[in-house]
């Protein structure tokens, strides 16, 4: 580019500039270098593109120059030039042709002169000239961001010559023309070149005409901008506003977003050089979306819409489904409305448009603002806080479509996407109906019905009116007709019995165990009924309905199934055998027979006889069944006689008495032969799951002894015996184990059971290896056998030696004193004659009682209240209601009134059915004034601070009195209140308590009376109009507003001189009136 030359300060020289090599001057050689001051005046033969010969001065061009590498300098470089002497001449420095320029710097540097005087500055201006190598680019905002940060940038770009560049725009379908289009990132255009290089022109290529272009000329950067062509641009040629109007027409057509093959354009925008040879140029395509707004209103499917609905449909009733579209996406949800007089009575579906019909305060269409009964509405008035709120509430409520006011509604239907409405003609014709339900005189008829009876005597009917006089009522069983036993007349409501009933009972003696090896005694064992399905026997509630068609009520008929002396006592075995020793003694006891009665009462109690075979040697316990061997019996001897065949009766106590048989037969054995037996054979021992360690004994087997020598009289024989005999041992030995879960299934896993259980074989020791489970079985059944193990003294014979000796000298009437064993001894000889016994043990395995029992829903130990209503003047006896427990762990033992209730008690402790004791008048009831503990109410606050859930302290159980009002003055209060208490039969015994409260509900039984049969009044003859005359005053013995009416005795004859004023009396509820 330039060659640089310097002058020694110490002699004059020529400056300028020359290619050449360096001239010679007599002075000192010079060093060239750059200064580069961003690094300290560091030296360097390179700056930037450029590169300086130290010695020749020479400025060269480094690397290929780029003026858009320098845009921040616009294109002009300044580069400072040093010039330093050299203090040896550079011949004598080993520097090469061909070394770099910073090698021969390096080599110099030695020898440079570094003081002021030999060294001088200058700066070179070099100005880079632009050539036409870039053509125009499309950019966006995000690159011309990017682009100010790097100036380099643009070198990374693609070439946009042959692909182009894409831009998403929008516009909306009712823009105007010269309206911008949108777009998320600006579009602009550069040409990195500069003068006449950086001249182009836009041009937009649009197949459509709907689109402009600005700027239309750019030099150098510009943002683009696409808007819709306006309509002066645009070729109209003549015609001026008219030409206007149709092609703004022509544009508000063609952008019609529900034109779905117009939503979408696309146009080509070119940017070219219009200065420069080549005419470089680039693309870029430009997507044109429509973007959708509402400018349709609403169509309805049809011009107008009829609809019938009968006066009496329900709310939400379907009247008309009405339906509108909307071209426009933006507003697919259409809000329906309803307008017009009478749109009150309709409710429409804001989204679906669906009309119903709307809630009303009719009283056959009930809503939850409305109470249906007065007792409903007072409890409404208590939960809402006042009687005004309750009567805003019914104002709130709309009145309902009656085809006698109105039968025709005109209604505007609008259908709105929020901006834009459209509405149509509704008409709804009302179409009459029967609107009033049936109603029954006595909503609950009690009807008692004994058990086996084949018609119903007195008939038992259950009525309603309706007042509509079309109406037919008809009658039908809705709920409560357990398995089908009753019918009743569609047409008269008379109640039919279709069989006679017959309660079917548990079988008590299903789950009896005696001496079978194959069952276990257990409440749990049994296939007889649950206690829901005796109790859907031993009282029946059916609901009535009557019905007219349209309308239906119901009506509740309460049975009681009184008991039936159907069923004799059956026994628990088909027959009983046992065995005796002659030695028995006289009140011993044998045996024991059962017998059971699955009737109730004194129809189920069972008493027993012995009908023959006796002789006087047995007697037989009446009420407990036990067979005992006479006090006046005579000795048995085995050899006589030695069995007896006794015919035991069971018998009832029912009014007609039935009765059943069973035979009996006990064996005399003598005590030679006989096996040592358990006494009884039947054992029980019941122990809690959890509470035992490993190995403890839990009961020890007892046996009866025949042999053993504590027998005074076997001790009285062995003092004749030659050898001493030792004590004969017993042995005694397990059998098969089984047992019941709690549910009375049998347990599978036998071999566990097996494990638990261990039995001493010396001594009958019955030992727990490992806890028992109550939730693995209940009931365990161990059989277990006993013999004989007789064990001799050392040196001594045993037993059965000696039963070898001598055989043959037995005789019955031996000599005692004789060397000969005794028959007794000899009976015992061989295996034939070592007989054993079988015996049980029944383990009963108690669930831990951590469970209080519970009543059934709706009580909850939080809320123990239950609630019932009840009419005065009931019989003695009449059914309250039935009270049903659970318990978790244990049966139910049994339910009490505690303290004594005054009007109400139990039938029994095990039923839970609440009979009132006395006949209950509401009129006595309201004037009574209650003072002492114990009475019919129970005080709020106690019934609301005291838990439900007892825990008695006591043996029975009884709650403190403290839950007993203590004192309470209430006069006039309907309500009878009382605690029941339901008890477990758990080992620590646990109770819950529900607090029963009663409504005495009152009926109309005395007639109103006047105070006097005869009235005498004086009246002067001059007594102005509306002077009181005198007063006649009614009394009414039957409390409540319902019994007091203000309206004056049809029977009054009116005359010319008197009135009588309705206001002053109140007129009982009949044959009552004042004058």
């Amino acid at each position: 580019i330039v060659s640089l030359a310097s002058v020694n300060s110490n002699r004059s020289a020529t400056t300028g500039a020359s290619s050449g090599p360096q001239q010679s001057y007599a002075g000192r050689q010079i060093v060239y270098d750059f200064v580069d001051p961003t690094m300290g005046g560091r030296s360097s033969s390179r700056q930037d593109d450029f590169k300086l010969h130290p010695l020749t001065g020479q400025l060269q061009v480094a690397n290929r120059l780029d003026r858009e590498a320098y845009l921040d300098r616009a294109g002009v470089l300044s580069l400072q030039v040093r010039a330093r002497e050299l203090t040896v001449d550079a011949g004598t420095v080993a520097v090469g042709p061909d070394d770099l320029y910073e090698s021969i710097l390096n080599k110099l540097a030695p020898f440079i002169d570094q003081s002021d005087n030999s060294t001088t500055i200058s700066e070179i201006t070099v100005i880079l000239m632009d050539v036409n190598d870039n053509s125009p680019r499309w950019l966006n905002a995000t690159e011309i961001e990017q682009m100010s940060r790097a100036p380099v940038w643009h070198q990374r770009l693609p070439s946009d010559r042959d692909t182009g560049r894409n831009y998403q725009l929008q516009v909306r379908e009712n823009s105007l023309p010269g309206s911008p289009l949108t777009n998320k990132n600006e579009m602009f255009v550069y040409d990195l070149d500069s003068g006449d290089n950086a001249e182009f022109e836009i041009r937009l290529e649009d197949p459509f005409n709907l689109f402009d272009v600005e700027p239309k000329r750019v030099s150098g950067f510009s943002s683009v901008t696409l808007k819709l062509a306006n309509t002066a641009q645009g070729s109209m040629g003549g015609g001026g506003h008219h030409a206007k109007t149709r092609q703004q027409q022509q544009l508000q057509q063609v952008l019609d977003y529900e034109n779905v093959n117009e939503r979408k354009y696309i146009v080509q925008l070119y940017a070219q050089e219009i200065r420069t040879n080549e005419r470089l140029k680039s693309k870029a395509q430009i997507q044109i979306n429509v973007i959708d707004v509402n400018d349709n209103a609403p169509e309805f499917k049809e011009a107008a819409y009829v609809a019938n609905i009968r006066e009496d449909a329900r709310p939400g009733k379907m009247v008309k489904l009405v339906q509108a579209t909307d071209r426009d996406e933006v507003s697919k949800e259409l809000r329906y409305s309803l307008h017009g007089q009478s749109a009150y009575l309709f409710d429409v579906n804001a989204q679906t448009g669906l009309i119903t019909v709307a809630k009303c305060a009719d009283q056959h269409h009930q809503t939850p603002q409305q109470p249906q009964s007065a007792m409903a509405a007072r409890r409404f008035v208590g939960q809402t806080g006042n009687q005004h709120h309750y009567q805003q509430q019914q104002q709130q409520i709309r009145p309902c479509i009656d085809f006698e006011t109105q039968r025709m509604h005109h209604l505007m239907v609008e259908a709105s996407d929020g901006e834009l409405s459209s509405k149509v003609p509704f008409v709804v014709y009302v179409e009459d109906a029967s609107d009033n339900a049936p109603t029954f005189a006595l909503p609950i008829v009690d009807v008692v019905i004994e058990e086996g009876a084949q018609r119903l005597e007195p008939p038992i009917r259950i009525e309603a009116t309706d007042v509509d006089q079309t109406s037919t009522l008809s009658y039908s069983i809705v709920e409560g007709n357990f398995e089908g036993f009753f019918a009743i007349n569609n047409a008269t409501g008379e109640l039919q019995l279709t069989r006679a009933i017959r309660i079917p009972h548990d079988d008590l003696s299903a789950g009896g165990l005696e001496t079978s090896s194959s069952s276990i005694e257990s409440g749990a064992a049994g296939g007889g009924l649950s206690a829901r399905r005796q109790q859907q026997f031993n009282k029946m509630t059916l609901i009535v309905q009557a019905s007219d068609g349209e309308h239906k009520t119901n009506g509740t008929i309460r049975i009681d199934i009184l008991d039936a002396n159907d069923n004799a006592p059956e026994f628990s075995r088909p027959a009983y055998e046992k065995e005796i020793s002659e030695l028995a003694a006289p009140g011993q006891s044998v045996l024991t027979v059962r017998a059971f009665d699955v009737d109730r009462g004194n129809n189920a109690r069972v008493s027993y006889r012995l009908e023959r075979g006796s002789h006087g040697q047995f007697d037989i316990n009446e009420l407990s069944g036990e067979i005992s061997i006479s006090q006046s019996a005579r000795p048995f001897d085995a050899s006589k006689r030695d069995n007896y065949t006794l015919e035991v009766v069971a018998y009832d106590h029912g009014l007609v008495s039935k009765s059943s048989s069973v035979i009996v037969v006990i064996r005399v054995v003598g005590v030679g032969r006989r096996a040592p037996e358990f006494v009884p054979q039947v054992q029980r021992v019941t122990i809690s799951e959890h509470a035992l360690n490993n190995n403890t004994i839990i009961h020890r087997m007892t046996v009866s002894d025949p042999l053993s020598l504590n027998n005074p009289q076997q001790q009285q024989q062995g003092q004749h015996h030659q050898h001493n005999l030792q004590p004969v041992a017993l042995m005694f030995e397990p059998g098969p184990v089984e047992g019941l879960d709690k549910k009375g299934q049998p347990v599978t896993e036998i071999e566990r059971l097996e494990s638990m259980i261990s039995v001493s074989t010396n001594t009958g020791d019955v030992v727990v290896n490992s806890n028992l489970n109550h939730e693995l079985a209940a009931y365990i059944n161990l059989t277990l056998y006993v013999s004989y193990r007789p064990v001799a003294a050392f040196g001594s014979p045993s037993l059965y030696d000696l039963i070898g000796q001598n055989t043959a000298n037995l005789t019955a009437g031996a000599d005692p004193s004789s060397n000969a064993p005794s028959q007794m001894t000899a009976q015992l000889a061989g295996d034939e004659f070592r007989p054993r016994s079988v015996g049980y043990l029944i383990i009963s395995v108690m669930d831990n009682n951590d469970h209080a029992p519970y009543f059934a829903a709706p009580w909850t130990p939080s809320q123990p209240e239950l609630s019932y209503q009840m009419l005065e003047e009931l019989p003695v006896g009449s059914i309250l209601t039935q009270l049903v427990a659970n318990d978790a762990d244990s049966k139910i033992s049994h339910y009490e009134i505690d303290p004594p209730n005054e009007y109400f008690e139990l039938s029994s402790p095990k039923s839970g059915i609440i009979v009132n004791k006395k006949v209950i008048d509401y009129d006595t009831l309201m004037r009574q004034t209650y003072l002492s503990p114990g009475a019919h109410r129970v005080a709020q606050s106690a019934s609301s601070s005291t838990t439900s859930m007892l825990q008695p302290t006591t043996g029975a159980g009884a709650p403190s009195a403290a839950l007993i009002l203590q004192s309470n003055t209430n006069n006039g209060n309907n309500v009878i209140q009382f605690n029941v208490i339901v008890y477990d039969s758990g080992v620590k015994q646990l109770a819950a308590k529900a607090i029963v409260s009663v409504e005495i509900l009152p009926i109309n039984d005395n007639d109103c009376k006047f105070d006097y049969q005869l009235y005498e009044v004086s009246l002067k003859e001059n007594a102005h109009h509306d002077t009181m005359v005198t007063h006649a005053r009614t009394s009414d013995l039957d409390d409540g507003e319902e019994h007091n009416s203000n309206t004056c005795p049809s029977g009054w004859r009116q005359n010319d001189y008197f009135n009588i004023d309705a206001c002053i009396v109140t007129c009982a509820h009949w044959s009552c009136y004042s004058l």
